[in-house]
């Protein structure tokens, strides 16, 4: 799976999991609602400006939408706000 790819299933399956629609995000983030699948389905690439509303629209840091994430805990993940993730230890 490329960086689109899954950015692209991070942004579904949190969407998914907050209960809000495909339209209802893409409305929020200012974007248009074709473009929003399009990047949900890997077919477009996201500017770090669009990244940042749609991961404030989710209730996110921005590099929660980048990293690889375990598709069983995709859903749990969402509602605790990814609070794991960054906070790997630096070595």
């Amino acid at each position: 799976m490329d960086l689109r790819d899954r950015v692209g299933q991070n942004i579904q399956d949190l969407r998914r999991s907050l209960g809000i629609s495909q339209e209802d995000l893409a409305l929020r983030a200012r974007v248009n609602r074709g473009y929003m699948g399009k990047v949900e389905n890997g077919k477009y690439s996201v500017s770090l400006d669009i990244l940042e509303k749609i991961a404030l629209v989710l209730g996110v840091d921005p590099h929660v939408l980048l990293a690889p994430r375990d598709p069983q805990n995709a859903v749990s993940q969402g509602q605790e706000g990814y609070s794991g993730l960054g906070q790997q230890s630096k070595t």
